[in-house]
């Protein structure tokens, strides 16, 4: 192996554990813009539900009213505020099962709740660093070593592909 290849693997090694460490702190912040949504959303809900109270039935009466409704904007409007109460109860769940997972869990848990709009809005405030938790530690191990497996995965495929055209 050249001098060149091992410094190139090395690279690649390196840039995966370091890739792979901003996991735990993307999933933290995930977690708390995914609380910030839960939050707006259970009031959103708890007034839905005054309202509903306040006509004397509880919020999937008072759903189940407005989507059986002739009238089509009424009945949106119930297909709506349903949309809202399902949206809530996405959001607490995904929260409570990311809260109460164990590192190795999160991932999994992670992955499984995974909503992009949530993604997206993590990412524009997400700011890269270097943690030295035990938990990015493991993550950084583990992604030095899918790092150097995509460089040498890279590699084989160059050569291949130079012995077909050679």
């Amino acid at each position: 192996m050249s001098l060149f290849t091992k410094i190139v693997d090395r690279c690649f090694a390196v840039l995966g554990a370091l890739i792979f460490m901003q996991a735990p702190a993307f999933i933290q912040d995930y977690t708390q813009v995914l609380l910030g949504h839960l939050s707006e959303s259970s009031w959103e809900v708890d007034q839905l539900k005054r309202i509903a109270l306040k006509a004397g039935k509880p919020l999937d009466q008072l759903i189940q009213k407005y989507q059986d409704n002739p009238d089509i904007d009424v009945a949106l409007q119930g297909d709506f505020i349903q949309t809202l109460v399902l949206r809530e109860e996405g959001f607490r769940q995904a929260y409570f099962n990311l809260s109460h997972a164990n590192p190795f869990q999160k991932p999994f848990v992670f992955a499984k709740y995974l909503q992009w709009d949530i993604v997206k809005e993590t990412t524009s405030v997400f700011t890269p660093s270097v943690p030295m938790t035990l938990e990015a530690l493991i993550w950084g191990a583990f992604g030095l070593l899918v790092g150097y497996s995509f460089f040498r995965l890279l590699s084989a495929l160059f050569t291949k592909s130079r012995k077909l055209f050679a």
